[in-house]
């Protein structure tokens, strides 16, 4: 069962902050049967499956995402892990760095609290309908979350496409920041601004160290 909460102010990532920490084997395939639902504007539809490392969504004019809130140190596993596949594109051509065009098929957060709710910073991965893989840009609502497109229409939508990402390594290139430890993973997929539908699947979250 999915539970739900809210996440209110900035970068639509403020959320309520718990103090668990990850599990001693990092490399473990994450289940996502505890992740919370974090609503925005309505609700995008995730079906867990494959003992619940796989999240299917279906969001029809709808936001809202799948949260895992656990501090995470970066310091040995700096590596995120993921795989995810489009089922049903966005349609709508408006500008996704645009307020009005701020829908994505497929996005994975990875959000570091700040002492302040305004100093929260994330970083988006995002599967982009216009940027090409490796561009980014601030997030139209707040520079403190940084939008990176690791996937666009130049690759196949029938098949899953697999990412690393160094959030250490990241983090210092897209805010300018060196972290230890990250406070938050999620995912969403959305078509609230653009008033459409998407259909993506994500799976085998897991995190891993440089050398690995």
């Amino acid at each position: 069962m999915i539970k739900k909460s809210g996440w209110v102010g900035l970068v639509g990532l403020s959320i309520v902050f718990r103090v668990d920490v990850w599990a001693s084997d990092m490399s473990e395939i994450i289940s996502m049967s505890d992740w919370t639902q974090v609503v925005f504007e309505g609700e995008t539809t995730y079906l867990l499956t494959q003992g619940a490392t796989i999240a299917k969504a279906h969001s029809l004019q709808s936001a809202s995402g799948l949260a895992l809130e656990k501090s995470v140190s970066l310091n040995e596993h700096s590596v995120l892990n993921w795989s995810w596949k489009v089922e049903l594109p966005i349609l709508n051509e408006s500008n996704e760095r645009s307020k009005s065009g701020d829908d994505f098929v497929a996005r994975v957060y990875v959000v570091k609290k700040g002492f302040f709710p305004w100093q929260t910073k994330a970083i988006n991965y995002v599967w982009a309908r216009q940027a090409k893989q490796g561009e980014y840009w601030p997030n139209p609502y707040t520079s403190n979350a940084i939008m990176v497109a690791v996937d666009s229409r130049q690759f196949d939508t029938s098949t899953w496409r697999s990412h690393q990402r160094n959030i250490r390594q990241d983090f210092l290139k897209y805010h300018g920041e060196a972290v230890d430890e990250i406070d938050a993973i999620a995912i969403m997929t959305d078509t609230d601004n653009t008033k459409s539908e998407a259909k993506a699947a994500y799976r085998n979250f897991y995190w891993s160290g440089e050398n690995e």
